[in-house]
C-alpha cells in the first residue's frame, strides 16, 4: 500500500449534462458505434449511460438538464477534458461531418509515431498549443 491508500481503479464514468438527452446519445452512437449500457429517471432528471459493446469502465453517462446552455470553451472557470480514444481518428472525423450540429475545430494531427489527435469544440480560444504535444 502506498502512502496515499490503496491504488484507485479505472474510471467507470464521466459525467456530461446535455441540453438534449435524445439528441446527444444518438451523437455517441454515430460518431463511436457505442450502445446504451443503463438509462432511466432520477428525481425528474432523463439520463442513459453509453459506451463501447462490453465495456465495464470508460463510459459516458448524459445526464439531461433541459436549457443548459454550452460554455465557451477554453474560456471558464476550471477545465476539465474527456478524451475518447478511438481506433481511427481519420474515420471518425468524417463521421463527426455528418452529424447535425457536431462543429470540429481541426482535422487529426499526427502525435508521435502511432497517435492523432483532434479537438472538438467552440470557442473563441479553442486553439491547441501543438508545441505542448
Amino acid at each position: 500500500m502506498s502512502l496515499l491508500g490503496p491504488a484507485l481503479g479505472p474510471i467507470l464514468a464521466a459525467t456530461v449534462v446535455v441540453a438534449d438527452l435524445d439528441r446527444a446519445a444518438a451523437a455517441y452512437r454515430a460518431l463511436l458505434g457505442w450502445h446504451e449500457v443503463a438509462a432511466g429517471r432520477r428525481d425528474g432528471v432523463r439520463w442513459c449511460v453509453l459506451g463501447p459493446v462490453g465495456a465495464r469502465w470508460g463510459l459516458v453517462r448524459l445526464l439531461e438538464a433541459p436549457g443548459a446552455a454550452r460554455q465557451p470553451t477554453f474560456r471558464t472557470l476550471g477545465w476539465a477534458a474527456l478524451e475518447i480514444m478511438v481506433a481511427d481518428a481519420d474515420a471518425t472525423f468524417e463521421r463527426c461531418l455528418g452529424v447535425p450540429g457536431f462543429e470540429v475545430l481541426q482535422r487529426p494531427s499526427a502525435v508521435g509515431a502511432k497517435g492523432a489527435l483532434s479537438v472538438y469544440g467552440t470557442g473563441e480560444r479553442s486553439e491547441f498549443d501543438r508545441r505542448r504535444v
